[in-house]
């Protein structure tokens, strides 16, 4: 592996002969040949794609070769700031999914809105998406938080029930005391 930078690298794919065939895939090579042969090394140039997101747990980032495909998805069930990585080879697809575009987090549901540039630029509503990588890319999920005013309101109704409640059975006890 050949860095270029924290986003761009080449990756070795492999020593070919003069005929396109894979001779090794290692990057050290001995041969004993009895007849004139060419070889090659052929090196993938590779970039990095990123997707951060607030909530759930994101899978498929990392390394794509030069005009592959990217998949990745988030799993929003876990609900912690989450940058995962993972390196993939040529030729492989990177698809963007969320599985749940809707997240509970005590009195606030948290809803996705949609994928974005780190411009901030929207790509796509779709839950789903897939991506070509030309170019390193970082990609963030957004999401808007939507407080749970029913679960609230109850809370504030059982608060106001219990101090009443309290308040009423104070207000008798001083009634028979004076009596």
């Amino acid at each position: 592996m050949i860095p270029i930078s924290s986003n761009k690298r080449y990756v070795f794919k492999g020593w070919y002969d003069n005929y396109g065939y894979l001779v090794s895939k290692r990057p050290f090579l001995a041969l004993v040949t009895y007849y004139p042969i060419q070889i090659e090394a052929k090196w993938a140039k590779q970039y990095y794609v990123n997707v951060i997101s607030n909530y759930g747990k994101v899978q498929g980032v990392g390394w794509y070769d030069e005009n592959s495909t990217a998949r990745l998805s988030i799993n929003a069930i876990v609900i912690k700031r989450s940058l995962m990585t993972k390196r993939y080879e040529e030729g492989t697809l990177a698809k963007l999914s969320i599985s749940n575009t809707v997240v509970q987090s005590g009195f606030v549901k948290h809803v996705f809105t949609g994928w974005y540039t780190k411009e901030g630029k929207l790509i796509s509503t779709s839950p789903q998406i897939i991506i070509e990588v030309d170019r390193p890319l970082v990609i963030e999920v957004k999401w808007k938080d939507v407080p749970q005013l029913g679960i609230i309101f109850s809370i504030i109704a059982v608060i106001i029930v219990v101090i009443t409640a309290v308040l009423i059975i104070l207000m008798r006890t001083r009634r028979k005391k004076r009596t």
